[in-house]
């Protein structure tokens, strides 16, 4: 039962990390998106 519960706390913890990381890339991808768009097109 404590396994058990060790897991279950380790896999939440798991979920809250990867799901700040998918946010951090979000932000990241947006703001390359924003930049990328006020550059000439065609430039590299």
């Amino acid at each position: 039962m404590i396994v058990y519960n060790f897991r279950k706390i380790f896999a939440e913890k798991n979920l809250y990390a990867n799901r700040k990381a998918i946010l951090s890339a979000g932000v990241v991808a947006f703001f390359a998106v924003a930049d990328a768009e006020k550059e000439p097109v065609g430039n590299g």
